[in-house]
């Protein structure tokens, strides 16, 4: 029935053309500027040549990628009988048939809709299918559509996110609103410092969970209203590595890991957990380390119940910069203010 169909669209052409090279003269350069994507089957329906139009369709690297590859891999299940009758239709004619509006399947499951332009060549005694596919959609559509569903995943992500921080806040109640105030802050600070707009959702992201950690620490520790013991502090100390392994397997997090990681340690080396100093601390750590000391300062706590004015933080972060902050990054943040 299919075949009856494809039938009545056969157009005569002269006879199955033959070719030494592979598969028309100069078929090389074709491949390179042709904006359609070309194919070239063996009898088989493998994979012998694809140009990298073709190879961009399907979100592939390089044409050479797919050599020896099935193209029935790269059709929907649903319509490889349809593509399937479309090849063999041409054993019935003149080697050619009229385009047929069909569907591939892009590496990464997208459909898209294409005409296949098929033809067969006889090369060096062997037959050939040359398919010519021309896309049906404009591709800025298709990336538009990816961009609005990889928005869309953002926000969920940052959803998410938020719901942490405001779950250990819960718990923490004197830091309640703490996580919201040094994340505005620190993305404020980190393009003042010249931080890309690439950057920014990591340092958003890192802000956000900088004391994840602390969802580890047991509450006779974290809700202590007495200075900590030795043992209790070396404890507490431990809360950037526990945000670390947390952290660490999430891919979309980790470009964030150095604020939840790095943001206790000091410029003088006298940090934790892992004594870095200087510029061996990475910047969004020494950023957002001003930024956490500035707003732990600025707010009133169980052991300081006494928030310190503007001039006083500032004071404090001058005065210690060199030794706890990188002095750079205090002078820009002063001049905030």
């Amino acid at each position: 029935m299919l075949q009856r169909q494809f039938q009545k669209r056969i157009y005569r052409r002269r006879k199955i053309p033959r070719c030494e090279g592979l598969p028309l003269p100069g078929y090389r350069t074709v491949f390179d500027l042709t904006r359609d994507g070309v194919v070239i089957l063996d009898r088989e329906g493998k994979i012998v040549e694809a140009n990298r139009a073709f190879t961009r369709m399907l979100g592939m690297a390089t044409p050479d990628d797919m050599k020896g590859s099935e193209v029935g891999k790269f059709i929907p299940e649903d319509i490889r009988d349809h593509f399937s009758a479309l090849i063999e239709l041409l054993d019935y004619t003149e080697g050619a048939v009229e385009p047929v509006d069909l569907e591939l399947q892009a590496a990464d499951g997208i459909r898209l809709p294409v005409r296949f332009m098929p033809e067969r060549v006889i090369c060096r005694g062997r037959v050939l299918t040359y398919l010519s596919v021309e896309s049906l959609v404009e591709w800025h559509t298709i990336r538009d559509e990816l961009a609005e569903a990889h928005l869309s995943l953002e926000q969920s992500y940052s959803a998410t996110l938020q719901g942490w921080a405001r779950a250990l806040e819960l718990r923490d109640l004197e830091t309640e609103g703490h996580s919201r105030r040094v994340t505005a802050m620190a993305v404020d600070l980190a393009l003042k410092l010249g931080f890309g707009l690439d950057h920014i959702p990591h340092i958003r992201h890192g802000a956000l969970l900088h004391d994840i950690g602390k969802m580890a620490i047991p509450d006779s520790i974290l809700l202590k209203p007495a200075k900590l013991t030795e043992e209790e502090w070396a404890l507490m100390k431990m809360h950037p590595v526990y945000a670390y392994q947390l952290l660490r397997d999430i891919e979309y997090l980790r470009p964030a890991l150095s604020i939840p990681y790095g943001h206790h340690e000091r410029w003088d080396g006298k940090g934790y957990p892992c004594q870095l100093s200087g510029e061996k601390i990475p910047l969004a750590a020494r950023l957002f380390a001003v930024v956490d000391v500035w707003d732990a300062l600025s707010h009133p706590r169980v052991y300081r119940p006494e928030a310190w004015s503007v001039d006083r933080v500032l004071g404090y972060l001058q005065e210690n910069a060199g030794s706890q902050f990188d002095p750079e990054v205090v002078q820009v943040f002063a001049d905030m203010f």
